[in-house]
């Protein structure tokens, strides 16, 4: 496991910037609407590990479906660089765009794919913080959330 420390980030014209404190080893690809045509890779840490330094005024908001998850964007140049929701315990999280981390190597991480095309059941019922009825997951690896599989055309979640 790689440390905890700080990285700072922010949008394409930099009016968005922030830091968060976090292991940015631990990241997801997620085949969702959004996340897909975004081509977003996201890590997640507590709201408290995260810092708005510039851009508050910049943002805009964005929601969908169930209207749990704030994704935000610079309204200057349309960059998300991140989202706030909340974890399954109803803690609240930051949803960090790794890819909008200063200095970032790319090509060193490995995103675990997640399925958030289906439905994902914790427990007897849908968990209700989200905007497709799940919790956002702190590393899907960990929680054995469905994967879904990058060979095929479908995009189906395998088991």
């Amino acid at each position: 496991m790689a440390e905890k420390k700080v990285h700072r980030g922010g949008c394409h014209c930099g009016k968005v910037r922030f830091e968060v404190v976090g292991d940015m080893s631990k990241v997801i690809a997620c085949n969702c609407s959004i996340c897909a045509k975004n081509g977003l890779w996201l890590t997640f840490v507590p709201a408290a590990d995260f810092k708005l330094v510039s851009g508050e005024t910049a943002l805009k908001e964005y929601q969908f479906g169930k209207k749990q998850i704030h994704h935000l964007f610079c309204g200057e140049c349309g960059v998300e660089s991140f989202g706030r929701g909340s974890a399954p315990d109803g803690s609240e999280m930051v949803a960090v765009n790794v890819r909008c981390l200063d200095g970032i190597d790319i090509a060193a991480l490995e995103p675990a794919p997640f399925d958030g095309q289906e439905p994902l059941m914790l427990g007897p019922r849908p968990c209700s913080t989200s905007c497709h009825g799940r919790a956002w997951p702190a590393h899907p690896s960990i929680h054995g959330l469905r994967r879904w599989s990058r060979a095929g055309s479908s995009g189906q979640a395998r088991g």
